[in-house]
C-alpha cells in the first residue's frame, strides 16, 4: 500500500538519527539539525483601503525552519523555512490575502571555509531594511511603509569578508539585481549601509541603526529610493525615513513605530500599482504585546497614516487622505 511505503520511507530516513527538542541529531561527531519556527495569526481590520474599508481573519505565517549547527569540523551549514509567508503590509489595510501560498519560502547553504570570507547560495534573506518580514519576529503585526518597498527575500549569491567590528558583502539576485554593502559596530550601535539596485526597477540607498539599553530597544532606517524609469513629468525619485522603539515592562512590550515618506508624483510608495504615491505623509504605530510565555504571545496594534495626495477610499468609495486601522493578532515561536 502507498502508505506503507511512506511510512518505510520515512524510517529508513530518521533510521540513524535521535530527536530531542528542538534539535534532530545526526551520526556521531556530525552538525545538529535544528527546528524551530513559529505561527502568528489574527483579525485585521481598516476604515479604509485602495478598495474601500475591509475586514479579514489572516494568516500572517505558519513556517517551520530547518537548520544545521555549525560545527568546527563541517565548513557548511544550511537553512531552509517551509510553509507560508504573508507579509501582511500596513498599507494593505486590513490584508486582502487571508492566508499566503504554502511553499519553501527561503533556503540558503552557507560556506565559510575561507579565513574571512563567507560565501552563501540559495533564496537569501535581504539585508535591506530594519523591520523582519516574518510576523511572529517582528515588533508589530503589520510591515511599515518601508518594509512595503524592500525586498525581502530572493534567489542570490553573497559573499561576505570579516573585518571585525566590520563586514563588507556583495550579491547578485534573480531578477538580476545587485548589492553592495557595509555592517558592523559603532560605539553601542549596530549599523548597515546598503545600496541594492534592480535591474528596471529601482535603487535604494539603505542605511539601518539599532542599539538597546537596558528594557529598551531602539532603531533608525532611512531609504532614498531611485526609479531607473522616468514617466513622462513624474518624479523619479523618493525618500523613507523610519524610527522604532520598544520597552519591556514585566511581561508587557510596548513597540512603537513612526515613519514619514515623501515620494511626490513618483507612486513609489503607491498602495496599488498605478495609483497615486502618498505625495508625503506619515505613519504612527502602536503594538502593546502581552509575552504570555516565553513562547506565546497576544497583541493589540493600533495604526494610522496619512497623505498629501488621495490615496484611500472609504466603504463609500470616496477618496480620502487618511486611514485608522487595528489588528488583534496571536503567535507562537518555537
Amino acid at each position: 500500500m502507498k502508505i506503507n511505503r511512506i511510512m518505510t520511507a520515512c524510517s529508513l530516513a530518521f533510521l540513524s538519527t535521535t530527536v530531542s527538542a528542538g534539535s534532530v541529531s545526526t551520526e556521531e561527531g556530525g552538525p545538529d539539525v535544528i527546528l524551530s519556527g513559529g505561527v502568528a495569526a489574527g483579525y485585521f481590520y481598516s476604515t479604509h483601503s485602495a478598495n474601500g474599508d475591509s475586514q479579514n481573519f489572516v494568516i500572517n505565517d505558519a513556517l517551520l525552519d530547518i537548520s544545521s549547527q555549525p560545527i568546527e569540523i563541517e565548513p557548511i551549514d544550511f537553512s531552509l523555512g517551509i510553509g507560508t509567508l504573508a507579509e501582511t503590509k500596513l498599507t494593505g489595510a486590513a490584508g486582502t490575502q487571508t492566508q499566503a501560498e504554502f511553499g519553501l519560502q527561503y533556503a540558503k547553504i552557507k560556506y565559510s571555509s575561507f579565513e574571512n570570507l563567507i560565501l552563501e547560495t540559495g533564496i537569501i534573506d535581504s539585508r535591506i531594511g530594519y523591520e523582519s518580514p516574518i510576523s511572529f519576529n517582528n515588533k508589530h503585526s503589520t510591515l511599515g511603509l518601508l518594509k512595503s518597498i524592500q525586498p525581502s527575500y530572493y534567489p542570490a549569491a553573497r559573499a561576505t569578508y570579516l573585518m571585525g567590528d566590520v563586514n563588507l558583502y556583495g550579491e547578485v539576485s534573480q531578477p538580476f539585481a545587485f548589492a553592495v554593502g557595509i555592517n558592523g559596530k559603532i560605539s553601542d550601535w549596530d549599523f548597515e549601509m546598503n545600496y541594492y539596485d534592480e535591474d528596471d526597477g529601482k535603487s535604494i540607498i539603505d542605511l539601518v541603526f539599532a542599539g538597546s539599553y537596558d528594557r529598551f530597544k531602539y532603531g533608525l532606517n532611512f531609504d532614498y529610493i531611485l526609479l531607473d524609469v522616468k514617466v513622462a513629468d513624474n518624479d523619479d525619485t523618493a525618500m523613507g525615513f523610519g524610527a522604532f522603539a520598544s520597552a519591556d515592562i514585566a511581561r508587557v512590550t510596548i513597540p512603537l513605530r513612526f515613519e514619514y515618506v515623501k515620494d511626490g508624483t513618483s507612486g513609489v510608495y503607491a498602495i496599488s500599482p498605478g495609483a497615486s504615491g502618498f505625495g508625503s505623509g506619515f505613519s504612527f504605530t502602536a503594538s502593546p504585546t502581552l509575552n504570555v510565555s516565553k513562547s506565546g504571545y497576544v497583541r493589540l496594534e493600533f495604526s494610522m497614516i496619512t497623505a498629501s495626495n488621495t490615496i484611500l477610499k472609504d466603504k463609500d468609495g470616496v477618496g480620502q487622505k487618511s486611514a485608522v486601522s487595528g489588528a488583534f493578532q496571536m503567535g507562537y515561536r518555537f
